[in-house]
């Protein structure tokens, strides 16, 4: 009973966040839209799939009942035509991926190939609205891992962010560069702010060092440099 009302609440939290979920329309049994979810990690067992949207009986449903998506397994969740949003939960109650707008058939895909499954807790006081992990070796943030849909909600908020492993040399993808957060060690350099980054003169250590930049929901950024990341690690976020 305790797991479902914190279920329901972190959902409650998420579809506030989450863009859409109509209810306008609901059609025949010749009429479904099928969601494909694809479980590509090693360990990862999702328990949880609440859907948000139309004809169900509440926000929140879990329509995986009694079963499980192990590691390497696939389930298809046949629905009536609709807008709906689908949140994906260890039994932990730790996300792994959230999609919103869902209007038509969709693969779902969690993890991937070598990624690796990294845990964020949110302990702070305030939502994260966008994370970032990136090999220190890269000159790029890439994509914002939470997706843009929703947030990491503040005080309980656990989240599986699934990472690129650190490449064997420096590589520049272009998708977001780190530049404007980096400083370079120029004589007249009066030092960084702890938590800056700098390239230019900078001894990036060897192993699985990542750059970390996250921005709260009020708009306060964080930026951690050369963060150590072996396997599957857990990332505390406090004040």
């Amino acid at each position: 009973m305790l797991k479902r009302m914190i279920l329901y609440a972190i959902c409650m939290i998420l579809a506030l966040s989450l863009v859409g979920c109509g209810g306008n329309s609901a059609a025949d049994d010749e009429n479904n839209l099928t969601i494909e979810v694809f479980n590509n990690t090693e360990e990862i067992i999702i328990s949880w799939a609440a859907f948000f949207g139309p004809d169900l009986d509440e926000w929140g449903e879990d329509l995986l009942g009694d079963q499980v998506i192990a590691p390497g397994d696939t389930i298809k969740f046949v629905l009536p035509q609709g807008e709906y949003s689908l949140v994906l939960f260890t039994y932990e109650l730790y996300v792994v991926r959230s999609v919103s707008n869902i209007t038509e058939d969709t693969y779902i895909e969690v993890g991937g190939g070598d990624k690796i499954p990294v845990l964020v807790e949110n302990n702070s006081d305030k939502d994260i609205a966008l994370f970032f992990i990136s090999p220190s070796v890269n000159d790029d943030w890439g994509e914002d891992l939470i997706g843009g849909l929703d947030v990491i909600p503040a005080e309980f908020g656990r989240r599986f962010l699934f990472i690129d492993p650190v490449p064997d040399i420096p590589v520049k993808t272009g998708n977001g560069s780190k530049e404007e957060m980096l400083n370079n060690n120029d004589e007249d350099d009066e030092g960084t702010e702890e938590g800056e980054l700098k390239t230019e003169g900078r001894e990036i250590p060897e192993g699985p060092y990542y750059d970390i930049y996250y921005v709260f929901s009020d708009g306060e950024e964080i930026v951690l440099s050369d963060v150590l990341i072996e396997g599957k690690r857990t990332l505390t976020i406090s004040e």
